[in-house]
């Protein structure tokens, strides 16, 4: 008869396995991308950059709000709203940058949840992200 032994290991001290993490990766669909990038625009015009956005300029008959447009990427002028700075992106260049600048939390709720976590607060965060790499107007 074999004796097979089995240690397991004890989780929580950090020498077990210090490394040792869960990921995934998620490819959202076209459709998918510029459904969420629509649903973040229109909350951001909405309430969420409107402190620091007092409009946005689009290049030709492109709309922000339109998930359709947004995808094909077409320039977007941001006006202060308090002076005459612009900064100038692309509509689907800026929420692509600013998901991918999300701390690991987030982004995993993007994938998750999109719609569970969508807020003011949140599509003004991956705006600046996406724009200004960084959180500017907090």
């Amino acid at each position: 008869m074999n004796d097979i032994s089995v240690k397991k290991p004890s989780y929580g001290d950090g020498e077990a396995n210090p490394n040792s993490t869960i990921s995934f990766q998620h490819t959202p669909k076209y459709k998918d991308w510029c459904d969420m990038a629509e649903a973040i625009w229109i909350t951001a015009c909405q309430g969420g950059a409107t402190r620091w956005c007092e409009y946005i300029h689009t290049q030709g008959d492109h709309h922000i709000m339109d998930g359709e447009d947004i995808g094909k990427n077409f320039y977007v002028t941001l006006h202060d709203a308090e002076s005459d700075d612009r900064w100038k992106g692309r509509s689907m260049d800026i929420i692509m940058d600013g998901i991918a600048l999300l701390d690991i939390d987030l982004k995993a709720q993007v994938v998750m949840d999109f719609y569970g976590i969508l807020d003011a607060d949140f599509a003004d965060r991956v705006i600046q992200l996406g724009l200004f790499g960084e959180e500017i107007f907090a």
